[in-house]
Parts: structure tokens; C-alpha cells; sequence
């Protein structure tokens, strides 16, 4: 546990949350971290004037059960294998709560967790990630999606503003563009598996164009 009724001046060290056993770790106060890693800890605790603004490390079944405020370049990185149902043991919701990068470093990663991608999601080679029950938003900042390993989406909802360049191949569920908003497939494999549970009240629909929304299938198949 760390509680801050003082300074902490994290700096450009490295914190790491690491117990001889499984148990939970609380953060108080107002602490501003660099570098974050929390292994083995089943429930991870920050305050809500935590701060996070280089990257933090999830492994070895460590979990986040209140999240810190990410700062505008933060990244999240994942190592091993995870099976999260609904319970944001991941990524926090909304704003703040919402790394901007995250990368599936190693393992698998199963989550049912609606997810907004803020900036980027990377997924390194040998790496799995499985978001075909979950319900997917790219953000008006959002810049793209790398995917070296396998990569399965739920129903993907673009915001308007929103240019999504898709430079490697990918499988999603079904695709929603409004106006505003922009797809360009580029050279992709793009492959459509319509979820039922995982389409996000997509009716049947694969891809939904409204407005002026754009979908540029360029090379792809």
C-alpha cells in the first residue's frame, strides 16, 4: 500500500506492485506515477487523483478494480492470459479512465468489456486478443490499429471525425460509420464473423453507412 499525505515524486522510476501472495493494493492521495507494474495483485486500488503518464504493466493476473487517471500519451501494456467478463479489470470506462495506448504484449486477452480506443491498440506477434462479445468505439483521436498477432472484434462503432486507415488485416463482427467519419481498408483481409452477442444492436447489419459516412474499400477482400 502506498498513501501519500506529503510528496511522492514518483519521477522516471519504475513502481512495482508485486505481493508474495495474491491480495489487494491500495494507492491513496495524489501520487503522479511514471512507470507502473502490478503482478499478482487481485485487486489494484488507485484514488481517483492518481496519475499515470508513461506505462503500466498488467501480469501475471494482475488486476485494476479502480483506475487512475491516464495522462494523454499513457500507455497500458498486457502480459499473459486473461478471461474478464464484464467487470472493468482492464481498462477503466469512459474519459480519463481509458489508457490511450494499449498493447497485448504476450498471451490471451478475453474481455466482454465495452472498450474505447483512444489512440492506438497494438497486438505483438504470438499474442491473442478477443473482443468479439464486446461492443468497440474509436475515438476522434484515434489513430490505428496494429495488428502482428490475431485480433477478433465485437461490433465496431467509429465517432464522427474519426479517419480509421486499416494496415493490417483484422476480424470484426460489423462496422458502423457515421457522418463524418472515415474507413479506408487499404490492402487488408478484412473478415466480417457477425457476432450475436457482440454486434452492438446492429440489427443484421455488416456495414452501416449513415450520412456521409465513407467506406473506401481500396485493395481489400
Amino acid at each position: 500500500e502506498i498513501k501519500n499525505n506529503g510528496t511522492f515524486n514518483a519521477g522516471d522510476g519504475r513502481v512495482i506492485f508485486n505481493p508474495s501472495s495474491s491480495t489487494g493494493q491500495t494507492v491513496s492521495g495524489t501520487i503522479a506515477f511514471n512507470n507502473v507494474e502490478v503482478n499478482n495483485v487481485s485487486q489494484m486500488t488507485f484514488s481517483g487523483t492518481s496519475t499515470i503518464n508513461g506505462t503500466i504493466l498488467l501480469t501475471n493476473d494482475g488486476k485494476i478494480t479502480s483506475h487512475p487517471t491516464y495522462g494523454s500519451n499513457a500507455t497500458m501494456k498486457i502480459k499473459g492470459a486473461y478471461n474478464i467478463s464484464t467487470n472493468r479489470y482492464l481498462w477503466g470506462a469512459t474519459g480519463n479512465n481509458v489508457p490511450p495506448n494499449i498493447v497485448i504484449d504476450s498471451g490471451t486477452v478475453t474481455a466482454q468489456q465495452a472498450t474505447n480506443l483512444v489512440k492506438t491498440l497494438t497486438i505483438n506477434q504470438g499474442a491473442t486478443l478477443d473482443l468479439s462479445a464486446s461492443c468497440i468505439t474509436l475515438k476522434s483521436t484515434f489513430q490505428g490499429i496494429t495488428n502482428n498477432g490475431t485480433t477478433t472484434l465485437g461490433g465496431v462503432t467509429l465517432e464522427s471525425g474519426t479517419t480509421w486507415n486499416i494496415g493490417s488485416d483484422i476480424t470484426l463482427s460489423n462496422l458502423k460509420i457515421p457522418s463524418g467519419a472515415t474507413v479506408n481498408a487499404g490492402s487488408s483481409i478484412i473478415n466480417f464473423t457477425y457476432n450475436t452477442t457482440g454486434n452492438c444492436n446492429a440489427s443484421g447489419k455488416i456495414i452501416e453507412l449513415v450520412g456521409t459516412g465513407t467506406f473506401n474499400a481500396q485493395n481489400s477482400t
